[in-house]
């Protein structure tokens, strides 16, 4: 059977960050014609990945993100979308466009149809493109929001631009993409500096809330 190779793609976006899609080492060979069969989401293992997330944080002296519901829900909408059409794009939406500081990154992890779903490993795998890619490396490991740190520096693809708005709540949403031969999960982690999601409002000031 022909086969084609589907790579493990990551991309970032942040406000005022636009990145085209990176290809990052890993691959696994998908045959041709195969279709989505089902989609599921799983709560557990996205609070899995993003736990393993804040252990890579952790352990280069960098703060924790805070699980947000809202956030939760609004990448769910994104992952599951990605999911159902089986696309890999951006949420570029006029809603989520809208929205304060709003940062997105997502990934994928596909296995065999038969294999175990070992959420750590996911979760690792998962990280383990971020740290790989320029593009990503710095929403994965900016400073967490504070009172006294809203805004500074972020690495982005080998450059380092300043005043860009840290996050402090963020989520992470996974669906399952089951295909005849092997599976997909599609990671989207979105976040931003609020808990809720503002909508954006011409002369508010980011740094005042």
């Amino acid at each position: 059977m022909k086969k084609t190779i589907l790579f493990l793609a990551a991309i970032f976006i942040a406000t005022q960050l636009f990145s085209q899609p990176e290809i990052i080492d890993g691959y696994v060979f998908v045959p041709e014609g195969e279709t989505v069969s089902k989609v599921e989401e799983n709560k557990q293992l996205s609070k899995t990945i993003f736990d393993r997330m804040n252990v890579h944080r952790n352990n280069i002296n960098i703060k924790s993100f805070i699980w947000s519901e809202n956030w939760y829900e609004s990448a769910k909408i994104w992952s599951k979308f990605l999911s159902d059409n089986d696309v890999w794009y951006h949420n570029t939406t006029e809603k989520y466009r809208n929205i304060y500081g709003r940062k997105e990154m997502i990934v994928s992890v596909s296995l065999p149809i038969d294999a175990q779903l070992d959420f750590t490993m996911i979760g690792d795998s998962a990280v383990g493109q971020w740290i790989r890619s320029c593009k990503h490396v710095g929403g994965l490991e900016m400073p967490l929001r504070t009172k006294n740190k809203k805004r500074g520096p972020l690495r982005y693809n080998n450059a380092v631009i300043p005043g860009q708005l840290y996050s402090k709540y963020t989520a992470i949403s996974a669906h399952v993409v089951y295909f005849q031969t092997y599976k997909r999960i599609v990671i989207v982690w979105q976040g931003g500096p609020f808990n809720k999601l503002y909508n954006y409002t011409d002369g508010a000031n980011l740094d005042s809330k």
